[in-house]
């Protein structure tokens, strides 16, 4: 019963690794959506002061 039990938990881990990676990936490019205007407000605000 122990290495059932050993055995579920290694494939729940398995499982859960590329699920958190592809949440991390789906946040990151939320925030670069949501940050992208200021991002590209802040680049042609430093284009204007340094012209």
């Amino acid at each position: 019963m122990k290495k059932l039990m050993q055995h579920f938990r290694i494939l729940r881990d398995d499982h859960r690794a590329p699920l958190m990676r592809a949440c991390a990936l789906l946040m990151m490019a939320a925030l670069l959506y949501l940050l992208w205007p200021s991002a590209e407000i802040a680049c042609l605000a430093m284009e204007s002061a340094l012209r």
